[in-house]
């Protein structure tokens, strides 16, 4: 605990064991991040993300509630409590959260959209972070073992759209794989 670094790698492994599926890892390492840095709002707010995937929303507000109070963090906040209205069944009030988001293509809006049965939006919307996510947040969105795994896609699994992006992506990953001597 007394090595500063340690709080920034637990949140980057976290979020490697998220985009890989590995959603129990990830609770656990961001958890540790949590009990080093508990004044650090975006911490409780991946937590929060994770809460939510695990469909435990009262625990996932909680953190939102406690991230609000250390900082504010309101677009990412926001878009957390959309994803909990979503997954409530709640369209009106999830879709009023985020009807100012700039960045639509980001993985909770895209969350929302396909939780909702908003297949077309959500899977354009994927496209869109695909080929511009890098350009706006330097960061490659939706790697194929995060869309493959990540339960906010669940209802676009059948999609044929979708289907279309996972095998794309999948390709891509595999390539990279390789490319990494893996």
């Amino acid at each position: 605990q007394g090595d500063p670094t340690m709080k920034v790698r637990l949140k980057l492994c976290a979020l490697c064991y998220l985009y890989t599926g590995e959603f129990e890892q990830a609770v656990a390492l961001i958890k540790r991040a949590i009990d080093i840095e508990p004044e650090n709002g975006n911490l409780h707010l991946n937590y929060a993300r994770q809460l939510i995937m695990r469909k435990n929303y009262d625990e996932a507000e909680k953190e939102i509630a406690l991230a609000d109070k250390i900082e504010a963090l309101r677009p990412r906040a926001r878009r957390l409590r959309a994803l909990i209205f979503a997954a409530k069944g709640e369209k009106e009030s999830a879709l009023s959260l985020i009807k100012e988001e700039k960045l639509s293509y980001l993985y909770d809006i895209t969350g929302i959209y396909s939780i909702l049965g908003m297949k077309d939006e959500a899977i354009k919307k994927i496209n869109d972070g695909i080929e511009k996510g890098f350009q706006a947040v330097k960061e490659y969105l939706y790697a194929y073992p995060f869309l493959a795994t990540n339960p906010f896609f669940d209802n676009l699994r059948n999609d044929p759209g979708f289907k279309e992006i996972l095998e794309k992506q999948r390709r891509d990953y595999e390539h990279k794989k390789v490319r990494c001597g893996q």
